[in-house]
């Protein structure tokens, strides 16, 4: 797969400036940091700023499958053609993983805040704390520390944040200065200051679908001048992916778990299930199973006593009955 292949060649000239002026000692390129092709007259077009990693480096998973139109949008945010990246996409897809990995390539550092609606802006931002010795201190919260230390700010499932708490990150969002005032400290975002959110049904199809979300205003979504939409992974794609994760899966019980999960996932785009098998799910449904056993006959065995003891004992009855009807019925036909 070649990087150029959707026209790197007519990206603008300033994302290869950027990318060869962002703060950082070295750059790597697509082909030798996500394994894409990359045309030597075209290598300017894929360049990426590295930095040293540090503890808030990711770990790397070699077996993460990178898509390279999500990876040049990534490389214009990294680069600074934009500060504010929005991933959107269902449940499991790997919104959050896509950035962990990404930046993990890079070095960059990831301060991940997990939104909920009860989370707070002081919780984000810092608050004021008793120290041990009973004094008080002011203690910096993740947006600072990544404005402080240009790292990324991740805000992963940004639309369960009660959108008034959101708001009062706008200033952060901008670009701009923070003013603390508990201590009258301003503070100046590093130029790698990067922010990233993840959220589900941002368009409003399928919000049923997830409880506790709360719609986004216009006002923040404004300040998201980048987007990635991830979808599931598609069968070739997924079956890679479980190869690589559960190597010891026989190639026929693959084959059967990939179809059985896109079934899956059409009866939950049609309605007829309020439940979806993600391939993070996927995923540990495999690994589960080779541990049970290596041979066809075992784990066609075993397929579906694995599959609810990763999946099934957290969804619904109704669910649990149809789609344990589906693994039924394809075991029976495959026999």
């Amino acid at each position: 797969m070649s990087y150029s292949d959707t026209g790197a060649t007519s990206q603008p000239a300033e994302l290869a400036d950027a990318a060869a002026n962002a703060i950082g000692s070295s750059h790597g390129f697509a082909d030798e940091l996500f394994g894409f092709e990359v045309p030597p007259k075209t290598r300017e077009f894929a360049r990426f700023p590295l930095r040293v990693g540090g503890p808030d480096t990711p770990p790397i998973n070699p077996n993460f499958l990178f898509r390279k139109e999500h990876v040049k949008i990534g490389q214009a945010w990294i680069s600074g053609l934009f500060d504010n990246l929005m991933l959107t996409g269902p449940t499991g897809a790997g919104k959050t993983s896509f950035i962990e990995q990404f930046a993990a390539r890079l070095g960059w550092g990831v301060i991940r805040v997990a939104c909920s609606k009860s989370l707070e802006l002081q919780e984000i931002v810092g608050r004021v704390s008793i120290n041990p010795d009973g004094s008080t201190g002011w203690v910096d919260g993740p947006a600072i520390r990544a404005m402080k230390e240009g790292a990324i700010l991740l805000l992963d499932e940004i639309n369960f944040l009660d959108p008034g708490q959101v708001g009062g990150m706008n200033t952060i969002l901008d670009g701009g200065s923070f003013l603390i005032p508990e201590t009258g400290e301003r503070v100046l975002p590093h130029s790698d200051f990067r922010v990233a959110a993840t959220g589900n049904a941002l368009d409003g199809e399928n919000a049923s679908s997830y409880r506790g979300i709360q719609r986004m205003n216009d006002a923040l979504l404004d300040r998201f001048r980048g987007g990635i939409e991830v979808g599931y992974l598609s069968k070739e794609e997924e079956t890679c992916i479980l190869v690589a994760e559960a190597p010891r899966l026989h190639p026929s019980v693959v084959k059967l778990m990939v179809e059985l999960a896109e079934t899956l996932r059409k009866s939950y785009e049609s309605g007829d299930l309020s439940a979806v098998l993600s391939t993070r799910i996927v995923v540990a449904w495999g690994t589960l199973l080779q541990s049970f056993s290596t041979v066809l006959d075992g784990q066609r065995e075993n397929l579906l006593a694995t599959l609810k003891s990763s999946f099934l004992f957290r969804v619904g009855r109704a669910d649990r009955a149809a789609i344990e009807g589906v693994v039924e019925g394809v075991l029976k036909r495959t026999s």
